[in-house]
């Protein structure tokens, strides 16, 4: 139950439009533009999301198979697009691929180091309970 609520709330995390509060919120804007702005920070951002998206879903799923596997990084994918277009919608934009096509790449990467450190996290806890 309590990894329900956690997987809830990051899936919520990363679908909420954080630029839209940043443009109608000017305190949230001060402290959201110098952090979040430089173009490595947010390649990162988006790796750990999914990465953590993904390992948080995996661990629903144990233990993970190949087709299970490729299924959690489609939906790591399929919540990518979401937030995009949330994204896009909150900014009344229209899509300008390079950006979009640069987070869902990062976003694909971020769930397949969420499934390998899954597997890993899992490889783990069997060697510890032997």
């Amino acid at each position: 139950m309590r990894s329900r609520i956690w997987l809830v709330l990051w899936i919520a995390g990363i679908l909420f439009p954080m630029e839209f509060l940043a443009r109608v919120w000017p305190a949230f804007r001060k402290i959201f533009n110098p952090i979040f702005s430089p173009d490595w920070v947010h390649i990162v951002m988006h790796t750990l999301l999914y990465s953590g998206l993904v390992f948080l879903l995996a661990q629903a799923i144990s233990p993970i198979s190949l087709k299970a596997g490729l299924f959690l990084v489609g939906l790591g994918l399929l919540v990518g697009c979401m937030q995009e277009d949330l994204q896009l919608l909150s900014a009344r934009a229209w899509p300008g691929w390079p950006p979009e096509l640069l987070d869902l790449s990062v976003d694909l990467m971020g769930a397949i180091i969420g499934i390998s450190l899954s597997r890993l996290w899992m490889r783990f806890k069997r060697t510890a309970n032997s």
